[in-house]
C-alpha cells in the first residue's frame, strides 16, 4: 500500500484521502477490514448523507482527475469554507466502473460521471438524474505521429475509457462519417491515465479521452491531435453532475448550493486561468502546462444540461448496440434547480 501526497491510498483502482495519523495509528490494514467495503475507509454513507458539527450537509463526490472534472476542483478551492449548508469531499477514483459502482451502491451522494453510464443505470432501474453539465468540447481522438488519418487506424488499438463513454461515441461516428466499419478498429478499454505511456510505447496507435492526457501526449512530443471533438459532434459534452432521486430529494438545499457554486466555478475556470490550473495540479497531481494546454480546448461558461443532447447520446449507444434500449430522458434532467445557471 502506497501512501501518496496529500495522504490518499490506492485500493481497487480508487484513490480516497485519509491523514497520515489515522493511518498509522489503524495499521492499514486494519482500517480496510473495518470499512466493510473497497471503495471508501469511512462506514457506509447512505444517500440520506451526514451532517458535521457545523450543520452543513457532507456530500461525497466521486470524480476522475480528467477536465470534466475541473469545476469540482475550483469549487473546492474557492468556494469550500463559503458553503454555508453543504461541506463537499471530492473522493478520486481512477476508471470509470469504480465510480459507478460506488454511485450505484449508494457510497457516494453524487459524481462526475458520463451521461453514457447515466442512462445505462435508468435501464437497470436506478433512480439517477444530471443535475449539471461539467464542460463543453475538450475531448480528441489522439494519435501516434505516424497516424495520418482515420483511415491509418485500420487494424490498430484504438484505446478509450470505457464501452459506456462519449469518447467510444466519437470514435465511432468519426469512422462512420468517413465510410470506416467500426469492427474494422481495434478498440480496448483503458484507464485514463494509462493511455499517454501506452501510445509513447506503441501499445495503442491512439486513443480518445478527456484532457489532460491528450495534451500530454502532445506537448511531449509523442502524439497528435488527430480529431477533435467538436468536429465530430458541435459543442461536445458527454459528463455532468450525477445524484440519485432521493438524494437530491432528501437534501435538496444543500444540493441547490452545491450546483450553484459548481456552476460559478466553471466560469470561474473562464475568467481566473491562473487559479483555475493550479487548483487542477492541485486535486490530480497533473502539472498546470497541461491544464492551460486543455483550457484552450474545453469551455466551462454553460453547464445547463439538455434533454435533446441527451436523447441523441442514448440514440447513438442505441445504433452501436451498446445499450438495447431507449430512455425517457425526461426523466434524467428534470430541470432542477434551473434558476443557478442564469446569469
Amino acid at each position: 500500500m502506497k501512501i501518496r501526497l496529500p495522504h490518499e491510498i490506492i485500493f481497487k483502482g480508487v484513490i480516497m484521502n485519509i491523514t497520515r495519523r489515522r493511518f498509522l495509528k489503524t495499521g492499514g490494514i486494519t482500517i480496510l477490514a473495518a470499512a466493510g467495503t473497497p471503495l471508501f475507509f469511512s462506514g457506509c454513507s447512505d444517500t440520506k448523507s451526514q451532517s458535521t458539527d457545523s450543520g452543513r450537509t457532507i456530500i461525497k463526490v466521486g470524480y476522475l482527475p480528467i477536465t470534466h472534472s475541473w469545476p469540482l476542483f475550483v469549487l473546492m478551492e474557492k468556494y469550500g469554507s463559503e458553503m454555508k449548508k453543504a461541506r463537499i469531499e471530492p473522493v478520486k477514483f481512477t476508471s470509470w466502473p469504480d465510480l459507478t459502482e460506488a454511485l450505484n451502491a449508494g457510497k457516494l451522494q453524487a459524481a462526475i460521471t458520463m451521461f453514457e453510464i447515466v442512462l445505462a443505470s435508468r435501464i437497470k432501474g436506478l433512480p439517477i438524474e444530471i443535475l449539471a453539465l461539467s464542460h463543453r468540447n475538450g475531448d480528441f481522438i489522439t494519435s501516434s505521429l505516424e497516424i495520418n488519418g482515420l483511415e491509418d487506424l485500420r487494424g490498430r488499438t484504438v484505446a478509450i475509457p470505457h464501452r459506456l463513454s462519449g469518447h467510444n461515441i466519437l470514435l465511432y461516428k468519426a469512422l462512420k462519417d468517413k465510410g470506416i466499419p467500426y469492427s474494422e478498429v481495434r478498440v480496448r478499454e483503458m484507464p485514463p491515465p494509462d493511455m499517454p505511456a501506452a501510445l509513447a510505447s506503441g501499445e495503442i496507435a491512439a486513443y480518445v479521452v478527456a484532457e489532460p492526457f491528450g495534451s500530454q501526449s502532445v506537448l511531449n512530443g509523442k502524439g497528435k491531435i488527430l480529431i477533435s471533438a467538436d468536429s465530430i459532434w458541435p459543442n461536445w459534452t458527454c459528463c455532468g453532475v450525477a445524484a440519485t432521486t432521493d438524494m437530491i430529494t432528501a437534501n435538496e438545499e444543500p444540493m441547490r448550493e452545491f450546483i450553484r457554486y459548481f456552476v460559478r466555478a466553471g466560469k470561474d475556470i473562464q475568467t481566473d486561468p491562473g487559479m483555475a490550473t493550479a487548483a487542477a495540479q492541485k486535486y490530480t497531481g497533473v502539472k498546470k502546462k497541461y491544464w492551460k494546454q486543455a483550457l484552450t480546448w474545453t469551455n466551462y461558461s454553460d453547464l445547463k444540461p439538455d434533454a435533446g443532447e441527451l436523447a441523441m447520446i442514448n440514440d447513438y449507444l442505441v445504433e452501436m448496440g451498446v445499450l438495447h434500449q431507449k430512455v425517457n430522458v425526461n426523466e434524467i434532467i428534470r430541470g432542477r434547480f434551473a434558476e443557478e445557471f442564469e446569469g
